[in-house]
């Protein structure tokens, strides 16, 4: 299974990784990717820089420290590893992770536990009774396994799909607008119309729009197809135009998906931002709800996402990696759910961890979304 960008061809003992500077080809012997592998591991589990003499002792790579060391120093000229300072050991780079994870990971044990699985699952079982409960006890779950911060996107609206809409009047010029879809219902928003409409009127013109798109997602619903089937409805050219601003603008392109955090506190516990100077920015940077969308969306097209260090567009986040799978409602992709951490994580176990909360997620929203298909 492939996390990301590089493949691997044992055969030829080669990887292709696309960087931003474009393919490079780069022979890696397999003992300097057992090295490799032995100093990230051993990175992840001390923080400290590792030695070549502390790798030959307790990895028995059945070679000397003499040999270990002048293979660390070559796998540091092909950018896999770098010295922090004179006389240190290394630590592994972006690029060594990147490696790490979509490749040298695969060799090693990735499941969870079956109890851990359980575990897992029993918290969805007997704790949600709604859609937002369920999204927000992912959050918690998934920051309390992992131990970093972790982010779930409520199913975003614009993929939907239209089960019906009410306009529920309050005055002749005014209405609450409430969309109802297959992953539950959208709040509704106080419309307000230049020309009145009756209660009957509202009422026909919600049951006309509600037969005519039910089934459409969101997304999906156009201005053109929204003018069609209001002007089927109401004849008066002023209120057509006014009900298609009104739908389309203020009520559900408006809306975004909340994004529930967890666990933020959690990353002032690694090592890496013990400096509150350095961790500030990163800070700053999760309380900007449209950053968590914007990491979310990305996992929500591609399936599954990881961003380590420097791929992270975000230049304050350039000392973690981000983790997101998306989760699926009904079958569909749906929202996301992610958690973001220093990139010396144990990947092996965060990865599947991960990718698990998001499938019972999904499962969850489709029994409390659509009960009868999931026994």
């Amino acid at each position: 299974m492939s996390f990301g960008k590089i493949s691997w061809r044992d055969d030829a003992e080669e990887y292709t990784t696309r960087a931003a500077a474009g393919e490079r080809m780069v022979q890696l012997d397999p003992r300097k990717r057992q090295i490799l592998k032995a100093v990230i591991n051993e990175y992840i589990a001390t923080a400290e820089p590792v030695g070549s003499e502390t790798i030959a002792l307790r990895y028995n790579l059945g070679v000397s420290p003499a040999t270990v060391r002048n293979e660390m120093a070559a796998l540091e000229e092909m950018g896999y590893l770098h010295q922090p300072y004179t006389s240190a050991g290394r630590v592994p780079t972006d690029r060594a992770y990147r490696l790490y994870v979509d490749t040298l990971v695969e060799e090693e044990e990735k499941e969870i536990l079956s109890l851990e699985r359980e575990r897992l699952r029993r918290r969805f079982r007997f704790s949600v009774g709604e859609p937002a409960e369920a999204v927000e006890e992912a959050a918690r779950t998934l920051a309390m396994v992992t131990e970093y911060a972790s982010i779930v996107a409520e199913p975003q609206p614009e993929h939907g799909v239209l089960k019906h809409l009410h306009l529920i009047p309050l005055s002749d010029t005014e209405a609450i607008a409430v969309i109802i879809t297959d992953t539950g219902v959208i709040e509704g928003k106080v419309v307000q119309f230049t020309d009145g409409f009756s209660p009957d009127e509202l009422d026909r013109l919600s049951r006309h729009i509600s037969r005519r798109l039910a089934g459409y997602p969101l997304g999906e619903i156009t201005d053109r197809l929204l003018a069609q089937v209001i002007q089927e409805a109401v004849r008066h050219e002023r209120a057509i135009q006014q009900l298609k601003r009104i739908l389309r603008k203020s009520l559900w392109l408006s809306l975004r998906a909340r994004v529930y955090i967890e666990g933020t506190a959690n990353i002032l516990l690694q090592p890496e931002f013990q400096d509150i100077r350095r961790v500030r920015p990163l800070l700053s940077m999760l309380e900007q709800e449209e950053v968590l969308h914007d990491l979310l969306s990305d996992a929500v097209s591609k399936g599954f996402l990881v961003l380590i260090g420097s791929e992270n567009r975000y230049v304050e986040m350039q000392a973690c990696s981000v983790i997101a799978a998306c989760y699926r409602v009904g079958g569909r992709p749906a929202g996301a759910v992610g958690i973001i951490g220093p990139t010396r994580m144990p990947y092996k176990k965060v990865i599947p961890t991960v990718q698990f909360l998001a499938e019972s997620l999904g499962e969850a929203l489709t029994q409390l979304t659509h009960p009868t298909r999931i026994s």
